[in-house]
């Protein structure tokens, strides 16, 4: 992408330093059942629909198996911060888990917005959009990650 001029050398240095450090850390999460299988992997609010108290999730174009916190990530884009600590609230308490799982879920917001940002990338019509929004990912997303102790 460097070739191409969607990103900078100094952006593909700090993606490839975040990159790094989310495979060390996530080196240390064991995937079980209780963590991995059936995800809808693109669950944002277009891809659902609201019906009494329920939300029904449609568009299974990029179903797969994963990582069950991905799910929680791609809505995770999508909401403010509040509400991504509601989101994660709510996620622990059904699925019963303790909350240092969830220090992994920042790894995978990044993964997420990594992997949303590779989609475009086969598009030319979008390079203008990543090459203009990716300095604000860095900011925000790697620099805090990379950041933290």
């Amino acid at each position: 992408m460097i070739e191409q001029g969607v990103l900078k050398e100094q952006d593909y240095a700090v993606l490839r330093e975040t990159m790094d450090k989310i495979v060390e850390d996530l080196s240390g999460y064991q995937l079980n059942e209780q963590r991995w299988g059936l995800l809808h992997a693109d669950l944002h609010e277009d891809n659902y629909l609201a019906h009494d108290t329920q939300l029904l999730p449609i568009d299974f174009s990029c179903c797969g198996f994963g990582p069950f916190l991905l799910d929680v990530a791609v809505t995770c884009l999508h909401l403010d911060v509040p509400r991504r600590k509601q989101l994660a609230e709510a996620y622990m308490q059904e699925r019963g888990i303790a909350g240092e799982e969830l220090l992994y879920l920042d790894a995978y917001i990044i993964l997420a917005v990594i992997r949303n940002f590779a989609f475009h990338t086969r598009h030319p019509h979008e390079h203008e959009g990543l090459r203009n929004n990716f300095p604000f990912f860095a900011e925000h997303y790697c620099r805090p990650y990379l950041n933290r102790v």
